[in-house]
């Protein structure tokens, strides 16, 4: 696994003292983390299989698509999928050209979401989402996902052959000492830490996880809201300033698990360039695909907890995001800022001319 969640560090030794000796509830009824995925379909699916095939797949059957990758062009006829072999890209980017039917004279870009990597988690690509404007977001310009603490030789190579040059790191300063990402060389390194649960709020994050889950909803309401966006819209703004800069590009951002912190910035990144509500959201529960790599990542710092009867299914519900988490954020930005744009420009200090930058950078024309 590549990302490091350090269930330890959330509590310390006189918490598991109290712990304990007070003794915890009974059993808990665990929520199935797929059932909280939002789908949307998309005009074109990639899907690599094995080492060099790809499925494509489209909505609307033509009299003919050309699908072109490289020097190579493939034409489909009266068909709506095609099987790719011998691609060997680590993150090809295919262009489809449809000749008859619904889309006559469209052309679209196509490429496969989740990048493999054998040590990073939730590693994916934010491009190929429409705007509300019929523009589409551009591919390979934009990845998050979980920390970069382990990779291992073939995945700095992988990431270097994605042509990434700035990496964000929103992970707490503990989180970033304690697990350092590892980077080839040349990469720009930004550490945009953002609050984590420190004193007070560890033990209370503790007491409701073992005695009152009722209140971990709470809990993760306030992380949304109070701490990402209120506390944290400097980071915000950072990121949307290196975006504005083409030499900054291809980025990528990540934190732990590369889903609640990352996830709320890759909302109002869509949400900017907009993308509709619906895809936004979707594209934030897929982190829930990756749960149970979560779960065994969790397992190495869990086993200090056991004597205690605590297992990683104790901490279910803070290794899964749910879709009333990004929507009570992005009510909190309207309700105490106005809008999305007037928390960006205020909170953030991103003022008109990044966003139309950002904008000209991500979007097809």
């Amino acid at each position: 696994m590549g990302f490091r969640f350090t269930a330890v560090s959330l509590y310390n030794e006189p918490m598991l003292t109290w712990v304990a000796r007070f003794g915890r509830p009974a059993d808990f009824t665990l929520p199935v983390p797929e059932d909280y995925i939002v789908t949307v379909p998309e005009d074109v699916v990639v899907q690599r299989h094995g080492r060099s095939a790809f499925h494509i797949s489209w909505q609307e059957t033509a009299d003919s698509v050309a699908i072109r990758y490289g020097d190579e062009v493939v034409t489909v006829l009266g068909a709506n999928k095609a099987v790719l072999q011998g691609v060997t890209a680590v993150h090809p980017i295919f262009t489809l050209s449809f000749r008859g039917g619904v889309w006559h004279g469209r052309t679209l870009n196509a490429a496969e979401r989740a990048v493999s990597l054998q040590k990073v988690v939730n590693f994916r690509d934010i491009g190929g989402y429409g705007t509300k404007d019929g523009r589409t977001v551009r591919w390979g310009l934009v990845f998050r996902s979980g920390d970069l603490s382990r990779l291992n030789g073939r995945d700095e190579t992988r990431l270097q052959q994605l042509g990434v040059r700035s990496v964000c790191d929103l992970r707490s300063e503990e989180e970033m000492s304690r697990y350092p990402d590892r980077l080839p060389p040349g990469m720009r390194y930004w550490p945009l830490s953002v609050a984590n649960m420190t004193g007070r709020a560890r033990w209370r994050a503790l007491h409701a996880t073992l005695f009152r889950r009722d209140l971990l909803h709470e809990l993760m309401l306030e992380g949304y809201t109070r701490v990402m966006v209120d506390e944290n819209a400097t980071a915000v703004g950072h990121i949307f300033r290196l975006l504005a800069e083409p030499q900054n590009l291809p980025l990528l951002v990540h934190c732990a698990a590369g889903k609640d912190r990352t996830g709320v910035v890759m909302a109002l990144l869509l949400h900017t360039l907009g993308v509709p509500d619906e895809v936004i959201m979707a594209d934030y529960t897929m982190s829930n695909l990756y749960y149970r790599q979560f779960k065994a990542a969790l397992e190495p710092d869990i086993k200090r907890l056991r004597p205690l009867g605590i297992t990683a299914d104790e901490l279910h519900a803070v290794l899964i995001v749910r879709p009333s988490m990004l929507q009570a954020a992005f009510d909190h930005i309207r309700r105490e800022y106005g809008s999305v744009s007037a928390y960006l420009r205020d909170a953030a200090g991103v003022d008109d001319k990044v966003i139309t930058a950002v904008r000209q950078n991500l979007l097809t024309r």
